[in-house]
């Protein structure tokens, strides 16, 4: 005897079939179960010890987190085999499927009459078409017994409604997540665990709801998956957002790093730094004595070994030219002169110019003799600026004076015009 684990019903029910034959993982069967009669997908073989772990993992899970287990069928089943699945039976199946969105679609119109506070999501035939499933979520208990009996009356077969969950709704349903892929729910994962925002913190996530929710509206599954990698680390740190106050700085934890098994810190400053794990104890020591965290270390610049000598040959084809050197030329000179050492064929540099050969020492005191000119007259050129400065404050200084002298004398004018009109007008009416 062998036992196979199948999955069957659109809330993707488990159920195990004991059998003789040697049937192929992906194949179909059709069983029966505590709803009827069903179309089971093979999903494997197993044992009987993964069989027990399957029931105490589905019977210790709370009711509260799939509100269709109450009063309905149990996650985990034994199912009984009947036979193999034919192309009638699959043929049957896949014009259910058809029928369904249809029947979905009469029920939302027949509910609309009754007004009742709940949302049809899915239904469902069994094989037979002796029973109709739907699936609705509602915030309450409803009664829909009048409404059980109009839709008996249109589709003339037994009907049954399960209450679901906003999450049993998404594996239900199905559809793409944000991640671009379709739903764990609805895809592979039988069972839901219990996700808090403390798993948020701990992985570094954003806490915008819009980026840590599922289409369901709470948060996403698979923040569960790396919570034990986590948890281990987050075992010998304090919580994140946790301040390590020193006599010069305080430090904030903002995460750890999982790849390098460090923790994220953020120094005033500076930004951000790594510490590892098992080293953390000795910083927050560090931190608060005020010493400096001697864990970090440059790299220094390592070049490689140049030779001491050089060929003259080379340098005669840099040297070459007319008397007229380019800028590139003058710069390749000048980089020649600076980068040859007096070990450099005894010191002496040659040039194809007559005679052709002059010390590197020579050039070097030209060259520095040229800069100390440059030099020196960038200076003159400076004091020629602030002297000319100078004598334009001094030539604008007084023409400010005047100007004020000026401003005030108008002002003395105008007021002694103001004065003398009435006793010009005076005088123009005694005259009229």
């Amino acid at each position: 005897m062998s036992f196979y684990l199948m999955s069957f019903g659109k809330p993707r029910f488990l159920g195990v079939v004991e059998i003789d034959k040697k049937l192929q993982k992906g194949n179909y069967l059709v069983v029966e179960s505590a709803r009827g009669l069903e179309l089971a997908l093979i999903l494997g073989e197993t044992n009987y010890e993964k069989i027990e772990q399957y029931k105490k993992k589905f019977c210790d899970s709370s009711q509260e987190e799939s509100p269709q287990l109450k009063g309905g069928e149990p996650s985990f089943q034994e199912l009984v085999y009947i036979r193999e699945a034919e192309g009638s039976d699959l043929s049957e199946s896949s014009l259910q499927r058809e029928e369904e969105e249809k029947v979905l679609l009469e029920a939302r119109e027949i509910l609309k009459d009754h007004k009742l506070p709940m949302k049809l999501v899915e239904a469902e035939y069994l094989l037979d078409r002796k029973k109709l499933f739907f699936f609705f979520t509602s915030e309450q208990r409803i009664d829909f017994r009048a409404f059980v009996k109009d839709l008996a009356r249109k589709f003339k077969t037994r009907i049954e409604l399960r209450q679901i969950g906003v999450r049993d709704e998404a594996k239900v349903v199905k559809g793409l997540g944000p991640c671009g892929r379709p739903c764990c729910c609805g895809y592979w994962l039988n069972s839901f665990e219990p996700i808090c925002i403390r798993m948020v913190k701990e992985q570094n996530l954003s806490l915008n709801p819009a980026k840590t929710s599922g289409i369901c509206g709470r948060l996403m599954c698979c923040i569960a998956y790396e919570r034990e990698n986590y948890s281990k680390l987050w075992e010998k740190l304090p919580n994140p957002g946790s301040k390590i106050k020193g006599p010069d700085a305080t430090y904030v934890i903002s995460g750890v790093d999982i790849i390098s098994d460090s923790v994220r810190i953020i120094e005033p400053g500076k930004g951000e730094i790594l510490v590892h794990v098992d080293k953390f104890e000795a910083f927050r020591e560090c931190v608060e004595k005020g010493e400096p965290w001697s864990d970090f270390q440059i790299k220094p610049l390592i070049l490689e070994d140049v030779d001491e000598t050089l060929d003259t040959g080379d340098m005669d084809g840099m040297f070459e030219g007319n008397a007229e050197m380019t800028e590139i030329e003058a710069k390749t000179d000048k980089f020649l002169t600076y980068a040859c050492d007096d070990k450099v064929d005894n010191g002496i540099c040659h040039k194809d110019e007559g005679s052709g050969k002059e010390s590197l020492n020579e050039k070097n005191n030209n060259l520095k003799s040229d800069t100390n000119e440059d030099l020196q007259f960038k200076d003159k050129q400076k004091l020629k600026r602030k002297k000319s400065k100078k004598k334009k404050n001094k030539q604008e200084a007084p023409k400010r004076t005047e100007g004020k002298s000026k401003g005030a004398r108008k002002e003395l004018k105008g007021k002694e015009k103001k004065v003398a009109k009435p006793h010009a007008k005076g005088r123009n009416n005694k005259s009229q």
